[in-house]
């Protein structure tokens, strides 16, 4: 993340996004983490399973980005696999909400940013408190189904 302990930003967002931690190991990422970002082409794969502990506000959130229709489903069972008993939200989001381009290791230039986000989340009676504790890292509006 280079000296400065963070990424400059060039494109649609402009600006410096600091990094607190940068590990290839999952524990200490996601330790006391309120929110868990993980981003993937398919659901977790087994291998990436790790225990949630809970986050600053007592609960953890576990989202996927293009998580799969389902995936959900797929991470809840292999927590519960794992043995896993806290108190975790599952949430999936159905498509990635910006892209970006690299030029160098650390700045990036976001080049496409999606107007609407549409969420899903499991339990689903807890939507409201998951899409509240998401409001930080997506401030754009979220789209509700039609009913």
């Amino acid at each position: 993340m280079g000296e400065r302990g963070g990424l400059d930003v060039e494109g649609l967002v402009q600006g410096f996004a600091p990094v607190e931690l940068v590990t290839p190991r999952l524990a200490p990422a996601v330790d006391g983490a309120d929110v868990v970002i993980v981003v993937t082409r398919q659901p977790l794969p087994r291998e990436c399973r790790a225990r949630p502990r809970r986050g600053a506000a007592g609960r953890q959130t576990i989202l996927l980005v293009q998580g799969g229709t389902g995936g959900s489903l797929v991470v809840r069972r292999e927590l519960h696999a794992a043995g896993c008993r806290a108190a975790v939200d599952v949430a999936e989001m159905d498509n990635y909400p910006y892209s970006l381009a690299w030029p160098e290791p650390t700045r990036v230039k976001m080049t496409i940013f999606k107007r609407f986000l549409q969420i899903a989340s499991l339990p689903a009676a807890r939507v409201e408190t998951v899409l509240a504790g998401l409001r930080p890292a997506f401030p754009r509006p979220w789209r509700r189904p039609a009913s």
